[in-house]
Order: C-alpha cells, then structure tokens, then sequence
C-alpha cells in the first residue's frame, strides 16, 4: 500500500505540473492589412498592391494604389478602412495630395442616417445590439470570418469631382505567428475579401519584393506572372485569387527533429513503454523459474502500475523533448496535451490483461 499511496502522490504532482501547459490560442495576431470598404458612388477600376518585405521577415510596407472612378462629386467619404493594428503611421494620398484619416467616433453604430450612408448598402444590423457589422471572410468557402462594425473603421473625407482618381495607401505591418504545428509559421496576412462587396472587381496587380529577406517564402497566390516570388514577383489577376493574401515563412529543422516529429510523442512512449513491458514479463518469467512467488507477485504489482505511468509520462514529456530538439523555432504550445493522463484508470486494466496474456502462454510453453 505504501508504494501505490507514493506513485499515486507522484502522479498528482506531475497533473499539477500540467496544469500549467499553455492553453491560450495559438495564434498571435500581427497586422491584418486589408482592401477598403468602398461607397456606392465609386468603383475601382484597377488595384496595385505592393509588398515589401524586410530582411528579417519582421516587418512587410505596404503600398496600395487604387485606381477609381467617382459618380458622385463633392465632399464624400470614398473609402472605410478596417483598422487593425498598423504598426506605424497610415497614410493618404488622394491624386497625390495627403489627406487626413480619422477613426470612425464610437457614436456611430449605424451608416444609415449618419455621413456614412454611402456605405449603408452593404452593412447588416445586429437585431439585438442595433450596431452594423459586416462580415470580413477569411476563408475561401463557407463563411468563416470576422464581424467589424462601423466604429472599428477608419475614413478619411475628400471633395473631389466625379471622373477618374488614384487614392494611395501606405503602412508598416507586423508579422503573425502561429504556434499550432511543432514549428513556428510566421506570415503576413492582407485581406482581398472586402472586394466581395464592391459593385465591381476590375483587375488586381500584386507586386511582391523580397530580394532584402534570404529566407525561403512561400504564399498562395500560386506561380507569378513574372519573377521569382523568393526575390521578385509579379502577379496578375482579373478576379479575387484569395480572400486573405498569406506570406509565409517556416523555419527549416534538423533530421532528427524531422524524424521525431513522425514518430510523435505516442510513437516515442510506444517504443519507452513497449522495451518496459519485455523487462518486465522477462523478470516474471525469471522470478518464476527459480520459485521465488512472493517477489513474482511484487513484481507483476509494481510493473503493472509502472509500466502504463511510464508509457503515458513518456508521451507526455515526449512534446519537451522534440521542442528542445527543434529549438528556438520550436512553438513550444502545450495545448491540452496533459488530458492523456486521465487515460491511466483505463489503460491500467488492459495492461494487466495483456501482460496475464502473455505470462501465462510463455508459462505453458
């Protein structure tokens, strides 16, 4: 009783150590850059959207240029931008002239009504907060997404004729990490997906420079017009290729990193607990033959209890271990992985059965 009271304790100790895994979400949010909302007096014809990336994939400058045409004359609100954690300043360039841009005031919760009624067209109303929203999609199909209200915008006024304009944007960006996988990804993101509501998608040129970053990229845009999208690309496209544009890099890791993280924490306990479960039915089958009963019985007790704690604080302690061998890239993100220790009350009877199994057929023969 004495020693199962111990691993009992012991086994309390490592739930507690668990506990502290981290449970947060695995994604830290950097800049979502994004294409405007537009009103309903303007379309845009044509889209150049530049991206320039840093030498240490920490930062990316975006410069967009739309190419519009207004119906309307007069001061108006041409664009709403989502506001979304710029890293620096956001600029304006109407036909090359910087114009101010504003935060939408929190008091405006509905277009209708207000000097963004423009922009009515395309807002839904919450029922019950009576606030509008729209939908920022993020996937290609389904509507998965984010809902942005009006007060999470930013605009800027302008009293420009009707005909043809270039508005000119320009920001610095940080870079997402995702710590789901083993290896941490890194990317920028832009969302193309407010050009779902405009009245019309004309044509969208991305140009992609990342000749001052030597690390190995990749995106889904797919294969360029022109260049390499390593150093210098250019893409060209008459419809929305993405809902959201993703620049990646993840980081290159060792063979022997690559090996463990086939085998997988499971895979590793499996192999710890498996040569465990050999010593122990040899030490059986040892004790047997020199009829030694008693020490028979404390050893098919003991290896009963140990083995299937040992197995599952192999496969535990397996996740530290492929983090350590990745290294710095490594996500390092527990997640809800200590959940494997409530499968001890259930592995432990199957451990008994299998190792009786396998004693009393070794016995006979």
């Amino acid at each position: 009783m004495c020693y199962i009271r111990k691993l009992l304790m012991f086994g309390c100790l490592c739930l507690q150590l668990a506990a502290l895994a981290n449970m947060g979400s695995p994604v830290r949010k950097g800049t979502l850059g994004s294409d405007p909302f537009i009103s309903q007096y303007v379309t845009i014809e044509h889209e150049d959207l530049y991206i320039t990336v840093d030498s240490s994939f920490t930062t990316t400058q975006y410069k967009v240029r739309y190419y519009i045409n207004a119906t309307k004359s007069g001061k108006q609100i041409p664009f709403l931008f989502y506001a979304s954690e710029f890293l620096s300043d956001f600029s304006v360039q109407i036909d090359s002239q910087s114009v101010p841009i504003l935060p939408v005031p929190k008091e405006f919760e509905q277009a209708k009504g207000s000097k963004f009624e423009n922009f009515a067209y395309f807002f839904e109303t919450d029922s019950v907060r009576q606030r509008d929203r729209v939908l920022l999609k993020e996937k290609d199909q389904g509507v998965v997404g984010m809902n942005i209200g009006l007060n999470d915008m930013l605009y800027f006024e302008t009293n420009i004729d009707s005909g043809q304009h270039i508005i000119e944007v320009n920001y610095t960006a940080s870079q997402w990490k995702d710590y789901s996988g083993w290896v941490i990804n890194k990317s920028f993101r832009y969302a193309l997906s407010p050009a779902l509501y405009w009245k019309s998608f004309g044509t969208l040129t991305i140009h992609l420079d990342a000749t001052a970053c030597k690390l190995k990229l990749s995106n889904n845009l797919g294969m360029p017009t022109k260049g390499d999208h390593q150093k210098k690309a250019t893409w060209n496209f008459d419809k929305m290729p993405v809902k959201i544009l993703q620049i990646t890099h993840k980081p290159s890791i060792n063979s022997f990193a690559q090996f463990l993280i086939q085998l997988g924490p499971f895979g590793i306990g499996g192999v710890i607990g498996g040569i465990l479960m050999i010593l122990h039915i040899l030490l059986i089958l040892r004790k047997k033959r020199g009829g030694d009963l008693d020490k028979v019985k404390i050893i098919r007790m003991m290896g009963n209890l140990l083995v299937p704690f040992i197995y599952i604080g192999s496969c535990f302690y397996a996740y530290d271990f492929i983090y350590w061998v990745i290294g710095p890239n490594s996500s390092g993100q527990h997640s809800y992985h200590f959940i494997m220790w409530g499968m001890y009350p259930i592995l432990l009877p199957f451990y008994w059965l299998v190792v009786g199994v396998i004693e009393s057929i070794l016995t006979k023969s």
